[in-house]
């Protein structure tokens, strides 16, 4: 019969050992519940996120939305941020067989106000002018004051739509002109437009 050596024998204990010890972590890791971090999608700031993403594309690829004012329908009215009752005159209005050639008379059929008329504008298209009906810019009015100007009412005057939006976002700033001269003061203006606009406008003391 073999006999073991003393250090045959404690090197079968240190085996026996590590064994038990290594079935222990085992079944403790096997038991044991590890938790891991939940993840929460937050669906308001996604929805956000990708609406951001997408208007960025547009404006990437130059993408602008125009609205035929002749043709248009009340869901389109609607995204204009036109009122029930404006959409309604306007269908009416089109509804005699009648076109709309200008902001100006879009503003009297509907009634809308003047400041969303202003930022809607550069979206809008309307019928081409009949010569017979409508003269040249230079003969439709008479002088108007300066703080009652539209952003279209300029453009018309031939002046340049950056130089337009200038000189309203400047009236803002400064509560509204109190002297023809001040407008010298708005960003790159040239002296041909101050001389169209000293021409048809006037500040009204």
């Amino acid at each position: 019969m073999l006999e073991l050596t003393p250090k045959y024998k404690n090197g079968i204990i240190k085996l026996a050992v590590l064994l038990v010890l290594l079935c222990f972590f085992i079944a403790f890791f096997k038991w044991y519940p590890v938790s891991e971090p939940a993840f929460v999608v937050n669906e308001d700031l996604q929805c956000k996120i990708d609406n951001k993403k997408l208007i960025e594309e547009e404006l990437k690829a130059k993408k602008v939305y125009k609205y035929y004012i002749n043709s248009i329908n009340d869901f389109q009215g609607y995204q204009l941020g036109l009122s029930t009752y404006e959409i309604d005159s306007l269908l009416a209005f089109r509804k005699k067989g009648k076109l709309i050639y200008d902001t100006e008379q879009f503003q009297k059929i509907t009634g809308v106000r003047q400041k969303l008329l202003d930022s809607i504008a550069p979206f809008l298209v309307f019928a081409k002018p009949r010569k017979a009906v409508y003269k040249p810019v230079s003969h439709r009015a008479k002088s108007k004051d300066i703080n009652k100007a539209s952003y279209f009412e300029l453009k018309n005057l031939g002046i340049p739509n950056k130089i337009a939006n200038r000189i309203l976002n400047y009236r803002n700033s400064i509560g509204g002109y109190k002297s023809m001269q001040e407008l010298q003061k708005v960003y790159d203006i040239e002296q041909s437009h101050l001389d169209i606009l000293n021409k048809k406008f006037f500040v009204k003391n």
